[in-house]
Formats: structure tokens, sequence, C-alpha cells
């Protein structure tokens, strides 16, 4: 659940709210997409990288092992509330006990989501695809999980054409009837 929050990148209100009927499946029945309901009751479609069909996979086939009465996708397998949907609660408790044997500083849910745009941008993923994955309404805003550091910026420009070898080939010059005729009275 908590490497599913990293690759969908859904909230944790989201997590919490999915269905199993939210799990849409491609012809083969395998997963393909989420359904998400968001902020402001807005529903989304998002696209499933490999590594979430995978885990997705195995969770439904774990699930499947169980005696459940609710359609909740994500349910509690152990405990006191044991065959239960996953609450906020819960997944912060297993977000946080994760990290700290992984040895990491505290990881909150909110972190997974952030880790999931950060890997979308780092791979060459477009700001409006994010920004709709997320469920943004306002581009700004995702421009938040998309931090660069120095050697993102290096690489970036190392993709940018060499525009003086694009005017030089052209050989674009500027000559006495082109340039602009100067108005008197102004500078």
């Amino acid at each position: 659940m908590i490497s599913f929050l990293a690759q969908t990148g859904v909230r944790l209100s989201e997590l919490c709210h999915l269905r199993l009927a939210d799990v849409v499946l491609d012809a083969e029945g395998l997963p393909q997409a989420l359904r998400v309901i968001g902020k402001g009751n807005k529903e989304r479609r998002i696209p499933l990288a490999p590594g979430a069909v995978t885990l997705l996979r195995r969770w439904l086939r774990e699930r499947e092992l169980h005696p459940l009465r609710d359609d909740a996708l994500f349910v509690n397998l152990s405990g006191r509330s044991k065959y239960q949907p996953l609450t906020a609660r819960i997944v912060w408790y297993l977000v946080r006990q994760a990290a700290a044997r992984a040895g990491i500083e505290p990881v909150k849910p909110h972190t997974l989501r952030h880790t999931c745009a950060t890997q979308l941008y780092l791979h060459g993923a477009g700001i409006v695809d994010i920004q709709h994955i997320l469920g943004h309404e306002n581009l700004a805003t995702t421009g938040i999980y998309t931090k660069t550091d120095d050697a993102m910026q290096a690489r970036a420009m190392r993709l940018m054409p060499d525009f003086g070898a694009a005017a030089h080939t052209l050989r674009m010059e500027i000559t006495a009837e082109t340039r602009p005729k100067r108005v008197r009275g102004r500078r």
C-alpha cells in the first residue's frame, strides 16, 4: 500500500475511499487505471505504471483469500480492525513504521505524493500531465511538487538546441534596410 501511494500519487483520503469498482481493467482483466474521486468530488482517471499494476494484482490476489464483506480496495488484514477498510490513521501509522524500519526521517503519506510527482517530472512527464494525475485545479500547485536541483537544470539546458549554429546556417543578416527606422524626437 505504501509503494502504491508513491506510484499513483493519490491523496491519503482518496486511497482510503477507493473501492474495488474503482479499478479499471483492460480487455484481459488486468488493472490499467484507477477511477479516483478527489477534492470537490471531482473524478479523475489515473493510468497505472507497470510497478503499480504488479502491486495491485498481488494485493487483489491476497485480498481474495480473506472473507471480506466490504468493497473497499484496501482493508486491514490484522489487528483489532481486521477486515475493515483502511483509515487515514492506520495509513499514517504504517507509513511511519516503514520509514522507521528503513532508518529514514519521519515520512508522511503526503510525502509519497511528492515522491510520485517528482519521479514523474524527473522521468520526463509534462507538468500538465502531472497536474491531471495529481488532480490539481491550479498548475501553480503542481509546481510545488516539481522542485529541481542544479544537476536537473544543467541536464535540461544540455537539451537546448544551438541557436547560434542555426542562425549561422541560415545566414541571417540584418541590413540597413531591414533595421527599424528611428523616429525623431524619441529615444
